[in-house]
């Protein structure tokens, strides 16, 4: 057995201890824990090794870097099975609870993938005699991905029949889930009456009323109480306008001010978000803000048909910002031409993305929200 490097040993672990004065988003706290992987590596230790990772796993779930926390995910789950001498066996049931619902976001991800871990999340569980509620709810919150509703509304209510124990989510997390889920079931009402301890901030944590605010928004506004809806729009932006773990979140404000026929204040927004588009890895978060484009240009497009389009600074910056993204080569000055073509390679990417998602998951529910008008559709 090789000998482990004492020095590295302490430089990971002073790294890790640096790293928690930071909160999750800050580039300095990647940045350190990145740091403490490598000197692990060096050190020889095993322990130390996954430490590292299971902090930085931690940093990328709660950073959108969701691509990053499959990675490392699947490393500390390796070294959890093969290493039963040095790793605490618990160690990666929390990570499980935050892997599982983010696998269905992936088309690549196939159905007998997502099956299979979530029945080895549910084997761990059970051989150590634990609650099954934190099982249970996290297959709710994938069968609300996938928009199987009945199915997660079956495994809700499994789950809210087992008792609560450590690893259960906190009561915030929970609660903004049951939300959603009425949300997407079309039971408005009853969403916004048990909403209401999230919007008085009686119920918080570090997700919570962040996930809610918008699906909120979308309930107000679909049941005509739109100024109720508006009063929420700064309040949402506010909580999610620096992380692009909330890129499908921003997607819903654009799609509320097009909705609203606030073009420039959509666009502005749009463009100010549109590099989270090029970074974000999830086919399901990158549907969502390509759709959220799309309303836009379509809302453009009616309004081109009855009046030629003003070259303004606004639009100017939104067509320039799409074309590169999207690859479309400069040169053109005609704005409806632009238009007209940006809308077409927009449709073409975010129906592609859709359809490979409905494909996996054997149903329509994304191509059926891509056709849905602008801020007129459930999602979780």
């Amino acid at each position: 057995m090789a000998l482990e490097n004492t020095t590295e040993i302490a430089l990971a672990h002073s790294l890790i201890s640096q790293a928690k004065k930071f909160e999750h988003n800050a580039s300095e706290k990647s940045d350190l824990l990145d740091r403490a992987i490598v000197a692990a590596d060096r050190s020889g230790s095993v322990a130390v090794q996954f430490l590292a990772r299971r902090e930085r796993l931690t940093v990328a779930v709660f950073t959108g870097e969701d691509e990053l926390a499959l990675t490392l995910f699947a490393w500390c789950q390796h070294m959890t099975d093969t290493r039963p001498d040095i790793i605490d066996q618990t160690s990666i049931l929390w990570p499980s609870k935050w892997i599982l619902p983010m696998l269905p976001e992936f088309s690549r991800i196939n159905q007998k993938q997502i099956d299979a871990i979530a029945a080895d999340m549910a084997k761990r569980f059970e051989s150590r005699n634990l609650s099954r509620r934190p099982v249970y709810a996290k297959q709710s919150e994938v069968n609300l991905v996938q928009g199987n509703t009945r199915k997660s509304r079956e495994f809700w209510e499994r789950a809210s029949m087992e008792p609560r124990d450590r690893y259960a989510d906190c009561a915030a997390c929970e609660y903004s889930h049951s939300v959603r889920l009425l949300v997407q079931e079309g039971r408005y009402e009853e969403a916004i009456t048990a909403a209401q301890p999230i919007l008085d901030g009686q119920l918080s944590c570090s997700e919570v009323p962040h996930l809610d605010l918008p699906s909120i928004m979308l309930t107000l506004y679909a049941l005509g109480r739109k100024d109720a809806a508006r009063e929420l729009y700064n309040r949402s932006y506010r909580l999610i306008c620096s992380n692009k773990k909330y890129i499908q979140l921003v997607a819903m404000l654009i799609e509320f001010q097009v909705a609203e026929n606030e073009l420039r204040k959509a666009s502005q927004i749009a463009v100010r978000h549109l590099p989270w588009l090029t970074q974000t890895k999830p086919d399901k978060l990158k549907m969502h803000y390509i759709r959220a484009l799309y309303c836009l240009l379509l809302v453009l497009a009616d309004t081109a048909k009855e009046e030629s389009l003003e070259s303004t600074e606004w639009l100017q910056s939104l067509f320039d910002a799409l074309e590169e993204v999207f690859e479309i080569a400069p040169g053109r000055t005609d704005l409806a031409q632009r238009l007209a073509l940006l809308t077409a390679k927009i449709a073409g990417a975010g129906l592609a993305t859709a359809g490979s998602l409905d494909a996996r998951n054997a149903n329509s529910y994304f191509t059926r929200q891509w056709h849905a008008p602008a801020f007129a559709y459930t999602t979780p």
